[in-house]
């Protein structure tokens, strides 16, 4: 059972009471003292068997990531969601699974994101989306490849933060079932995560 507790009202009411009869997870990941448990969507355990569908997911960060909120906006949002896919999908052919902070320290490394994608484009055996995700983003023009970039390391930012970073990068309540309540701790300096662990009902994990 999952619990939006935006105040922390609820954990400190009720979770005493609830951890004699279940098992009860505090997620805050802006708690100052790092007192949070862990979960992140990208990790093995939430991933789909089926290539399609584990596209389908990462469209989906994508799109709280870097949301449409202003159609003037729409072109860059878009361009950063195609950015934040191509080296998502990447970590996800390699390794299987990945975490926020890791796409962040990967695009980090390189101090010229077309050149990391060229690099890409050239191993072998990937998949065409991979391929395809590459070749638009090495064809984007010197004028506007500074604001996607821009653009995409903003939605990338809150994971700079350690204890964010922390929390994101386990899983402690995947696939729980009705055995565990997790109170979901909100804070306002978070605002621009709060999409990221929305995803619950969203993807369908519970």
């Amino acid at each position: 059972m999952i619990v939006n507790d935006v105040k922390n009202e609820l954990w400190e009411l009720s979770s005493g009471y609830r951890a004699k009869y279940q098992k009860v997870l505090r997620f805050a990941p802006g708690d100052k003292d790092g007192i949070t448990c862990q979960w992140n969507p990208l990790a093995l355990e939430n991933m789909p068997e089926n290539w399609n569908q584990k596209i389908v997911l990462i469209d989906r960060l994508a799109n709280i990531l870097y949301p449409v909120e202003n159609p003037k906006d729409a072109h860059w949002a878009k361009n950063a969601q195609d950015v934040f896919k191509l080296f998502t999908m990447y970590e996800i052919h390699t390794h299987g699974s990945t975490t926020f902070g890791k796409i962040r320290s990967l695009v980090l490394s390189s101090g010229d994101l077309q050149e990391l994608a060229q690099e890409i484009a050239n191993t072998e055996n990937l998949p065409k989306q991979i391929i395809e995700a590459c070749n638009s983003f090495l064809q984007k023009q010197d004028s506007e490849l500074a604001s996607i970039v821009s653009t995409f390391f903003t939605g990338l930012g809150v994971f700079a933060d350690p204890i964010v970073d922390l929390a994101t990068s386990g899983n402690d309540f995947t696939k729980c079932g009705a055995t565990v309540r997790v109170y979901f701790i909100h804070f306002k300096q978070l605002k621009d995560i709060l999409g990221i662990f929305r995803p619950v009902s969203i993807f369908g994990f519970f």
